[in-house]
């Protein structure tokens, strides 16, 4: 099955309902909820959008938010464990230098690759493919 790495603010948007986010990252993740495609969510990227919500950057409750990722079979979380440390060890390009956007490169690298669906400019220059 055809499968994304998704960042942090496509995918508090797109549980939000809100606005801001991108088209195709729409799509992708209307397509998850199809059950045509995975949806890879690093660990990480939960414990930002954690963050994000506590901080009211984003207008969500969290314990639905939570609930929300819980209750997707088509949303696979992926913690941080020794694959990704060894890979995120071994990544060295200057881009990104934020330690969550490498986890979450280093995430699409261990799944063979796969395109990670963000608006991040230092994740799309730094990983190709990305979808936005």
């Amino acid at each position: 099955m055809e499968q994304y790495v998704v960042d942090t603010h496509p995918l508090l948007w797109y549980l939000a309902a809100d606005e801001r986010i991108g088209d195709d990252a729409k799509r992708i993740l209307e397509k998850s909820e199809a059950g045509e495609i995975n949806i890879i969510v690093p660990a990480i990227v939960l414990i930002e959008a954690i963050g994000v919500i506590k901080k009211g950057k984003v207008i969500y409750n969290l314990d639905e938010f939570l609930l929300q990722i819980h209750q997707r079979n088509n949303f696979i979380i992926k913690n941080i464990d020794w694959e990704i440390i060894a890979l995120f060890k071994d990544y060295t390009p200057p881009i990104p230098k934020d330690s969550h956007d490498k986890i979450i490169i280093v995430t699409a690298q261990y799944f063979g690759n796969i395109p990670i669906v963000t608006k991040d400019g230092d994740i799309q220059q730094a990983y190709s493919p990305t979808i936005w």
